[in-house]
């Protein structure tokens, strides 16, 4: 039996979602060096190998689903009413206080000047992508208006002191969405059925959200126990390993294809990154390889990694393409190094960038016992 399948201690924390997060947070960071920064410039960068590994639609959605699992799963333990109500309150200071700090980041690089995506943008013909960002004046007010609400609201790219964070509006409305099911006065099966349901409207409708609501779905069958079977079913254990490669293979394709960002693709993103995690957490040698000390430590910096990449993009790597462009010109070898320090310096900032997601977890955690008396 694969004692994973069954949560008996709702505060016991899922090695294998972490580890699943680290990964593909890793993706994403690979996804924005190779494919999106270098793929024109070194074409061969792009092929269906780096679009079945570095996909950024699929590791985000991959995200979505387990906020999704990661918030439902320790209230299908504890059934308290007053829990969800924690997990609501401490949400906003959770995410915006690693936001806000991260924005502060990149508006600091732009009253020091230290900010050269621009100039960077022509050099590997990416004015359309790395060319798009901070092409507006740094305030600290607007700064503060952007990382508190805007990013939730109405976050566009062009105007955004992280152009990444588009994903937090759906983080939100994403995680709210639980948090107001959960609280419904109906059965358990009755909350899943209409998660389920609402997951599909949202699907038909082409909106990640639905993600979440499958993660619900996901994080409830694991904590009853229901999957037990599967590691216990030998075909199945066989299978999944060859079918989650095909799904990454499959996922790929409108990548390769340059079609990955048009809405009509967006359910077949839901249904694979579903499917991703789905099979990553219930074969038992997938969910045990999650669980090694290199999956545990990506684990714990994927978000501080998502978010402090871009800052690292638009200074020191858009410093790296100028100064070797300019200098012995922008061959394979010199975008080889400047992706391998890229990589290697944003790893290390998101380490210490640990140290806010920790002050965060803090905070929020303060928050709620003051407001609940505790």
């Amino acid at each position: 039996m694969n004692s994973s399948n069954i949560i008996t201690n709702p505060d016991t924390r899922l090695t294998e979602l972490d580890g699943i997060r680290g990964w593909a947070s890793l993706s994403v960071l690979f996804y924005h060096v190779f494919w999106e920064i270098f793929g024109i410039v070194i074409p061969d960068f792009r092929n269906i190998f780096t679009a079945t590994i570095f996909n950024g639609t699929l590791s985000v959605t991959v995200f979505f689903v387990l906020s999704g699992e990661a918030i439902s799963i320790g209230y299908w333990g504890k059934k308290d009413a007053k829990f969800v109500q924690k997990m609501a309150l401490k949400r906003y200071p959770r995410l915006t206080i690693p936001i806000f700090f991260s924005c502060l980041i990149v508006y600091v690089l732009m009253i020091s000047h230290l900010t050269y995506s621009n100039e960077a943008a022509d050099f590997v013909n990416r004015k359309d992508w790395l060319g798009s960002f901070l092409n507006f004046s740094p305030s600290f007010i607007g700064l503060i208006k952007h990382s508190m609400l805007e990013v939730y609201i109405h976050h566009k790219p062009s105007l955004s002191y992280n152009a990444f964070l588009w994903t937090m509006k759906v983080e939100m409305i994403g995680s709210f969405a639980i948090f107001i099911l959960l609280m419904f006065k109906i059965s358990d099966i009755k909350k899943v059925v209409l998660a389920g349901l609402i997951g599909l409207v949202l699907l038909i409708s082409e909106d990640f959200t639905a993600c979440f609501l499958f993660g619900m779905v996901i994080g409830y069958y694991r904590t009853k126990g229901n999957f037990v079977k599967l590691g216990e079913n030998r075909n199945f254990q066989i299978a999944a390993i060859p079918l989650l490669l095909i799904i990454l293979i499959a996922s790929g394709i409108p990548q390769l294809s340059g079609v990955s960002g048009q809405s009509v693709y967006k359910p077949l993103y839901i249904i694979f990154s579903v499917a991703v995690v789905f099979l990553a957490q219930e074969s038992i040698a997938i969910s045990n390889g999650l669980k090694n000390n290199l999956s545990n430590f990506l684990g714990k910096i994927s978000f501080p990694l998502y978010l402090i990449q871009f800052s690292v993009f638009i200074s020191f790597t858009s410093f790296e393409i100028i100064y070797f462009k300019t200098h012995s010109g922008l061959t394979l070898s010199a975008v080889e190094l400047i992706a391998i320090t890229t990589i290697a310096l944003s790893l290390v900032l998101a380490y210490f960038f640990g140290i806010i997601e920790k002050m965060a977890h803090w905070v929020s955690g303060k928050l709620a016992s003051f407001m609940f008396n505790q």
